[in-house]
This record gives C-alpha cells, sequence and structure tokens, in this order.
C-alpha cells in the first residue's frame, strides 16, 4: 500500500512538471500573439509625441483659418457656412472636416493648438491602420515597419500639425483601401466591410472631393485581384452601396451648383474645378509633376525604387497586386484627369507608397533568405543573407526621416524644400505680421490685410480693404454695401483691383499699412505698376516668415498726383 502511494505521489509529480511545461508553451504563445499589438502601441505612442510637440507653435494659414471659421457656423445654424457677398453661403467643400474642429471647439475653446488635436489624433490613428493594412495584406513585419516609417516622416508629422482637410481625407481613405480588400478577398463580398468602406469613403469624398478618384481606381484594382472572375457582378450589395455613394457625390455637386448660382463674381480660384475633366489636352498639362512631387520627393526616392525592384518578384502577391494597382490608377488619374496640381493633392493616397514600398523590402528580403537556406544549412550563405535585408530594411527606415541622415539630394527637386516635407521649417507668420500692426495702429489708419480672416483674428479688428490687382482669387459682387462693389470672399471687405483705386485709398488716410503675407504670393498676383508704387512710396516697417507689414504715408506722396474726387 505504501508502494502504492508513493507511485500516486510520482505521478502526481510529473503531471505537475508537465503541466507547469504547457503552461510556460501556452504563455509563449500568447505573448508571441500580443507583442505585435504593444510593439504596434509603442509605435503610436511614438508617433503621437512627434505630432503633439510644438502643436499649437504656428500660426493659423488663411487654409485652417478658413475651415475654423466655418466651423463656429455649426453652432449657430446646424451646419458650417460663412457670411458670403451678405448672406449666409454653406461651405460647398471640406463639408466634413468643421465637425471635428466645432467639438474640440467646444471642449477646449478655439486656439491653435485645440484646432490642431483632431488632425493630431486622427494622424496618430492612422499608424495603427497602415499597420492592420500591412498585416492583413502581407504579415505583421510589413505591418509594423510601415507604420513606423510612416510615425516618423517629416511629411506625415507635418500635415498632422494642420487643422485643413489633409489628415482626415487620408485616414478615412486608408480605412477605404483596407475595408474594400476585406470585402473582396472572400466569396461572395463581404456585405459589412462592403458597407463601411462606402460610409468611409463618401466622408472621404466629403472632406475633399478629389479623393473621388478613389471610386474607379478600386474599381479596377477589383478587376486585377478577381482577373477572370465576374460572379461580383451579379452581388446586389455592390450596387445598393454604389447607389449610396452616387446620392452622396450628386448631392454634394447639386449643393455646390446651387450654393455659387445666385452671386455676380469675378476671378480664379480652385473651386473652379467642378469634377473630372480632360487636363491632359490643356496647354497647363504637366505629366512629370506627380512624378516629381510623389514618386521622386525627398523621402521617397527608396521606396520607389523598391517598388520598381519588387514588381517582377512580388506581382503574383495578392496584396501587393491590389496596393500597387490603387496606387498607380491614383497617380494616373490625378495627372491627368484634375485640372489643378498640388503636391497636397496626392498626400491621400501617400501613406500606398509606403506600404508598397515596405511590402517589397519583406519580400525581397525571405528571397534572400529562402536563396541561402536551399545552399543547406551554411552558415557561410545566411549569415551574409540576413545581413543584406536587414541593412536594405535600416536604410529604408533611417532615410525616410532627418533625425540622421539628410537625403535632399536624392529628391528630384532638392534645391526647392517644400514648407510640410521638412521639420523645422516656418510656413507663413500672419500672427506677428498681424500683432505688429495691432500694437502700432493710429486712430485714422487704413489697413489693407494680405488675409483678412487671419488678420482680424490674431488682431482682433478687421481690415478695410483687400487688395487684389490681378483678380488672382475670387471676389463676390455685394449689392448691399451703400455703394455697391466687388469685395474680398473671406471677411467682405471692399477690393482695390488697380493703382487708381489704390491711390485713392492711399489719399483718404494719413497712413495706410499694407500686410503681404505670404509675400511671395502677392508679389506674383499684383499688378507690375502697383508693385513699382509701392516699392516707391512703401516703406518695410515689419518682416517675419514670408510676410512683411508696408506703411504708406501721405506726406511721402508726390505732390503732381492728382486725387481722385
Amino acid at each position: 500500500l505504501l508502494g502504492v502511494r508513493l507511485l500516486h505521489l510520482f505521478a502526481n509529480g510529473q503531471t505537475a512538471i508537465s503541466f507547469k511545461r504547457r503552461m510556460a508553451q501556452v504563455r509563449q504563445t500568447e505573448l508571441r500573439a500580443v507583442l505585435p499589438y504593444l510593439l504596434l502601441a509603442a509605435i503610436m505612442a511614438l508617433g503621437l509625441g512627434l505630432r503633439y510637440h510644438n502643436l499649437g507653435y504656428m500660426s493659423f494659414d488663411h487654409d485652417e483659418m478658413g475651415l475654423v471659421t466655418r466651423s463656429k457656423g455649426i453652432y449657430k445654424l446646424g451646419f458650417p457656412y460663412t457670411i458670403y457677398a451678405g448672406g449666409v453661403r454653406w461651405l460647398t467643400t471640406y463639408e466634413a472636416v468643421p465637425y471635428p474642429l466645432a467639438l474640440s471647439g467646444l471642449i477646449f475653446g478655439y486656439s491653435e493648438w485645440s484646432m490642431r488635436l483632431p488632425a493630431c489624433l486622427m494622424g496618430t490613428l492612422c499608424i495603427g491602420v497602415i499597420a492592420l493594412i500591412g498585416r492583413r495584406l502581407f504579415n505583421w513585419r510589413t505591418g509594423l515597419f510601415a507604420a513606423l516609417v510612416y510615425a516618423c516622416m517629416p511629411l506625415n508629422i507635418r500635415w498632422a500639425q494642420n487643422a485643413f482637410y489633409l489628415t482626415q481625407c487620408q485616414f478615412m481613405s486608408m480605412l477605404t483601401f483596407w475595408l474594400f480588400y476585406e470585402a473582396i478577398r472572400v466569396r461572395p463580398l463581404h456585405r459589412r466591410y462592403l458597407t463601411a468602406a462606402a460610409v468611409t469613403f463618401c466622408v472621404a469624398y466629403l472632406s475633399w472631393e478629389g479623393s473621388g478618384f478613389i471610386l474607379p481606381a478600386l474599381f479596377i484594382a477589383l478587376i486585377v485581384i478577381r482577373w477572370g472572375e465576374w460572379w461580383w457582378l451579379k452581388e446586389f450589395h455592390l450596387y445598393r452601396c454604389v447607389f449610396f455613394i452616387a446620392v452622396v457625390v450628386i448631392a454634394q455637386y447639386c449643393s455646390r451648383t446651387i450654393a455659387g448660382s445666385p452671386y455676380l463674381q469675378v476671378g480664379s480660384g480652385l473651386s473652379n474645378l467642378t469634377g473630372p475633366s480632360l487636363f491632359f489636352l490643356t496647354p497647363a498639362y504637366n505629366p512629370t509633376f506627380y512624378i516629381d512631387k510623389l514618386w521622386l520627393t525627398e523621402n521617397h526616392v527608396f521606396f520607389t525604387v523598391l517598388i520598381l525592384l519588387g514588381v517582377p518578384f512580388c506581382w503574383r502577391h495578392r496584396g501587393f497586386r491590389y496596393v500597387l494597382t490603387v496606387l498607380v490608377m491614383l497617380w494616373i488619374l490625378h495627372t491627368n484627369f484634375l485640372a489643378a496640381s498640388s503636391p497636397r493633392y496626392s498626400y491621400y493616397f501617400q501613406p500606398l507608397v509606403i506600404i508598397a514600398g515596405s511590402a517589397a523590402a519583406t519580400m525581397l528580403y525571405d528571397r534572400i533568405v529562402s536563396l541561402a537556406h536551399r545552399e543547406g544549412n551554411s552558415v557561410v550563405a545566411r549569415i551574409p543573407a540576413h545581413a543584406t535585408g536587414l541593412a536594405v530594411m535600416t536604410l529604408l527606415f533611417l532615410q525616410s526621416n532627418e533625425w540622421l541622415m539628410k537625403e535632399y539630394s536624392l529628391s528630384s527637386r532638392g534645391d526647392e524644400p517644400g514648407f510640410m516635407t521638412r521639420m523645422n521649417i516656418y510656413r507663413y507668420d500672419y500672427r506677428g505680421a498681424a500683432q505688429y500692426v495691432k500694437s502700432h495702429v493710429q486712430p485714422g489708419d487704413l489697413i489693407l490685410p494680405g488675409i483678412p480672416h487671419v488678420f482680424a483674428y490674431y488682431a482682433g479688428m478687421p481690415g478695410d480693404y483687400f487688395l487684389d490687382t490681378l483678380l488672382g482669387s475670387k471676389v463676390p459682387y455685394n449689392q448691399l454695401l451703400a455703394q455697391p462693389r466687388f469685395v474680398d470672399k473671406f471677411a467682405g471687405l471692399p477690393v482695390v483691383r488697380n493703382l487708381t483705386e489704390l491711390r485713392e485709398v492711399v489719399y483718404r488716410s494719413r497712413r495706410t499699412w499694407i500686410i503681404f503675407a505670404p509675400y511671395s504670393s502677392f508679389e506674383k498676383l499684383s499688378n507690375p505698376n502697383v508693385l513699382d508704387y509701392l516699392d516707391k512710396n512703401a516703406k518695410v516697417e515689419f518682416e517675419t516668415y514670408r510676410a512683411k507689414v508696408l506703411l504708406v504715408e501721405r506726406a511721402n506722396q508726390p505732390k503732381n498726383v492728382a486725387k481722385t474726387p
């Protein structure tokens, strides 16, 4: 009996040891499953810190201020609007952007910090979306590496510190790319993912209409992924989602037409772009614009090279085909069918360059290692293979930011730095110019602000006139004034359209302040005779980042110039 009891104890001891071993294996498995999410949380925390640092340091630019001003209308009428030519005009572009600004303003008040906080948070969430896209289309290594690159790239940090539409549009666009892929990767199409993709597309479209090119790009991607398969044409839910999207798009176009039809206005602006056009048939067509501004910009050169190297080896991978198809199609559509070119227009699909380049790097790394393993268990072959792959990944990350390497010469336009492509570059100091005029203005002085609504915000007082001698921006006609005339679209100030009107304004006061901010734009958009007049009669009183404050005193005017009655 004693021997039997000892055997039981021995058996229980062996059971306990095996149980401990199994628990250790379970904990190790759980740790491996949780570790990618912990790394992603650390990357997102790093990205949040980089984006939050000096969030409210720079003054508002005119694009930010326009949305901030319109967001205040949500508290009054429930939708963003501005007073335009004496009446209420609702926002006809970026319709979805002011709502996060209004919510942040309601909670924290209105300031540079609070208005940029939604962009900062959405830019941080976009890091997680990129990681999950990389994981679902490829693997965790690709997703985490792409997320780390995106978190540290100056272009993405800078735009996440700006209250304009770009970060929100990019965040919603990346969600659309991910959800649509999840919908088409199975048969039949996953209805919930397809519905969610339709909703996020509509929010992206209402953040900026140019993102409407996503729709044809996704259609081509569906054909490429399901090449030779046509069963998806019978999916009724797909047509319901397309109908929902069509209703939103048509309603937005109708809203724009109805809002602008009652107003007489002259000049040109981006609001003239009502939709896609055959831009490649016009003299302004530039087929290499987005090659310079997207593919060969400073931190994208190595990613572009790796994408080109990876096409022959990675094209069979379904995730790589999807990302590359959407990326190339959006590049072609923006180059040929949008009658305006700007680096920011390609920003909403810019992360696809990072994801495609990262995926090509990891797959080429795996291919090199697999070739080394074919040689057997030779350490001599495996060590160089791993060293080569790690060196490529390290170089790809280091060149994507400015903390170690200064790769400006890699860019096709390295001598022309963009405002949002490098760190520590101040855009326009509207705040300094407005505060200087506020502290030096005297009773009876006239003020001609460069951007009236930004000046009014920082100076706490409106300007008097708006200088627009080449009609470089749209100006509406306000028939409700005591003397009906053209006014600026930002604050409703009377427009000075030529040198004669400028002289008339100058002679009405002893001193006239003219704020050139941004200075380079006013040099390009002002009549040469006006610039000559100011060069002879005005004195630069204050100069800051890309802004100048000029003062014209009536005593300095030539005596042979007759006053306009």
